[in-house]
C-alpha cells in the first residue's frame, strides 16, 4: 500500500502521488476515465506507475482533467528554479509578434499584446515565473473585458488552494 504525503513528493512519483500532492485528494479512476476519454486500465496503470515511465500524452490528459499545470509539475519534479535571465528567454521564446500570440494565446491588437508581454517581463525580475494561465487572465481582462476584480479574486482563490 502506498502512503501519500501532502507536504512532499518522491523523486519519481506516480500520478497518484502528484494529484494527491496538488489537489489533496486521491484521484478516482472512473471520474478520470469519463473526463479524459481514456480507458480505465490505461488510467489505473498510469496512476500507479512512476510518471517518468508513463506516456506524455496520457500524463498530460490526466493532469489536464485534474486542473494541474504540466509546467508546475515539471518544476516540482526537477526542483529547478530558473534564473530571471533564463525565465526571460523562455518567456520571450513563447511570444510571437507576427500573430500577436503569447504561449499560444492570440491577442486582437498590438496594444493588448504589448501590455501583456511587458507586464509579464517586468515581473520576471521580481521572481515571477509566468504560466499560460497568467496570459489567459490578461487576455480575459484586455480582450473579453472581464471585471479585473473578479479575475483577481479567482487568482487569489487559486493561490490560496495551492
Amino acid at each position: 500500500m502506498q502512503t501519500y504525503h501532502k507536504d512532499k513528493v518522491q523523486l519519481d512519483p506516480s500520478l497518484n502521488e502528484i494529484i494527491y500532492y496538488k489537489n489533496g485528494v486521491k484521484p478516482k479512476i472512473s471520474e478520470l476515465a469519463d473526463a479524459s476519454h481514456l480507458n480505465r486500465n490505461t488510467i489505473r496503470d498510469a496512476l500507479n506507475r512512476p510518471v517518468s515511465k508513463t506516456s506524455f500524452g496520457v500524463v498530460s490528459k490526466i493532469l489536464n482533467v485534474t486542473n494541474i499545470s504540466i509546467e508546475k509539475i515539471a518544476e516540482l519534479l526537477t526542483n529547478e528554479k530558473l534564473t530571471p535571465e533564463e525565465e526571460e528567454i523562455k518567456f520571450l521564446n513563447s511570444c510571437d509578434l507576427s500573430d500577436k500570440s503569447i504561449m499560444g494565446i492570440k491577442f486582437s491588437s498590438d496594444d493588448n499584446y504589448w501590455k501583456t508581454r511587458d507586464s509579464i517581463l517586468n515581473n520576471i525580475y521580481e521572481g515571477f515565473s509566468p504560466t499560460k494561465e497568467n496570459v489567459v487572465n490578461s487576455y480575459m481582462i484586455l480582450e473579453e473585458h472581464k471585471n479585473e476584480e473578479k479575475v483577481l479574486s479567482n487568482i487569489i482563490e487559486k493561490y490560496r488552494e495551492d
